[in-house]
């Protein structure tokens, strides 16, 4: 790079080497090549996708909706037909929901609104990377507690390890990669607790039994994210939505959002799947069926122990290295995430819920590598 005048460039770049990159795993495309197998008997059970919506429902949606939008005009009127569509759908009012681009760009964008250099942000560990990653390119201090070895908060180590700038605490509950809902009472202590905003992510919670949705009416300082991108089945139109008191929505909607941040053809696909929703709601109920199904025969296998879930993915912890399983599970053409360490459990895998014959594979697969009945 020339000229002196840029230093300050280069200084930009030294500190964000030190920015971890988000690593998406390894892709079914890469794999296929790499097995010389044809791309649709790969198995992708590593980033948590909705594969019970029916593709085909929702590539007829698609269909209608590049039918019905002209792609010359900025999204306007999309954007309030879905606000108050959402609004019938949680019951809030319309000027408490902020849309955006995927929860991702929503943490993003409040990160943005709220932190500045040198401020402090609290999540626990083990959690979603993108809390941490958000913080620090904003140039504020990240700090992780650790849950309790049963997955549940510790309250007290995050109410004291508050700082006089500590500015937000990140939730994602239920929780990635434990799979857990945290309870209420500890979010309200929290909430009661904590001079701050608390970020509570729901990115799973129609996996899960219960919503703090109703609480953003008690705490002025909560809140509520969510997305389309798991229970809807739409991960590759990146479509959420935050919920607060509407003076924290206003703010974000009309001060910090960009104009148009979310695209017609999200946004369209949204609002009629809004109108269906009652097929999400079925392939919803399908999951967690086979989700129960598959933690049963999971932890039949010796070694294995598949933690219940609340998620649309399952935590397994193992007697053999992580590593080794993944990798050879890679070589049957079988993606997950490996997680390594989790908490007091050294070696972790997270494996996507997917439908029965997926399921099936997988577990038959899974069994073999482990017992050594796979060359």
């Amino acid at each position: 790079m020339k000229g002196d005048g840029l230093d300050w460039v280069r200084e930009v770049l030294r500190e964000a080497e030190g920015l971890s990159r988000y690593d998406v795993g390894e892709t079914v495309e890469d794999l296929s090549r790499r097995l010389r197998r044809d791309p649709a008997s790969i198995l992708k059970l590593n980033s948590n996708e909705n594969f019970f919506v029916p593709i085909g429902f929702l590539r007829s949606i698609l269909m209608e909706v590049v039918g019905e939008y002209d792609p010359r005009v900025y999204p306007r009127y999309e954007k309030l037909q879905l606000i108050e569509a959402l609004s019938r759908y949680l019951n809030v009012s319309t000027g408490q929901i902020v849309l955006g681009a995927g929860s991702d760009q929503l943490i993003e964008l409040i990160s943005r609104a709220f932190l500045k250099p040198g401020d402090h942000t609290l999540s626990v560990t083990p959690t979603f990377s993108i809390y941490e990653r958000c913080t620090r390119v904003h140039r504020a201090r990240y700090e992780a507690v650790p849950l309790r070895e049963d997955f549940s908060l510790d309250v007290d180590g995050m109410l004291n390890s508050a700082k006089p700038r500590t500015r937000i605490i990140f939730l994602c509950s239920p929780n990635n990669p434990t799979a857990n809902q945290f309870d209420t009472d500890s979010i309200r202590s929290l909430l009661e607790g904590f001079n701050g905003l608390v970020v509570v992510d729901e990115a799973y919670v129609d996996f899960a039994g219960r919503s703090i949705i109703d609480l953003v009416d008690e705490y002025e300082n909560l809140i509520v994210l969510r997305t389309f991108s798991k229970s809807f089945g739409i991960a590759s139109l990146r479509l959420g939505y935050a919920v607060s008191n509407e003076e924290l929505a206003s703010t974000l909607d009309e001060r910090f959002q960009m104009p148009y941040a979310v695209c017609s053809i999200a946004l369209r696909v949204g609002l009629k799947l809004l109108d269906r929703v009652e097929v999400v709601r079925r392939a919803v109920k399908a999951l967690k069926v086979e989700r129960s199904r598959a933690i049963k025969l999971l932890n039949e296998i010796d070694g294995v122990r598949a933690f219940d879930s609340e998620t649309n993915f399952i935590l397994i912890s193992l007697s053999v290295d992580s590593r080794m399983l993944y990798e050879r599970l890679l070589e049957k053409g079988i993606i997950v995430r490996n997680l390594g360490r989790v908490l007091h459990l050294e070696d972790c895998i997270r494996v996507t819920v997917a439908p029965r014959p997926v399921m099936d594979k997988f577990i038959t697969t899974f069994r073999e590598v482990l017992t050594g009945g796979v060359d």
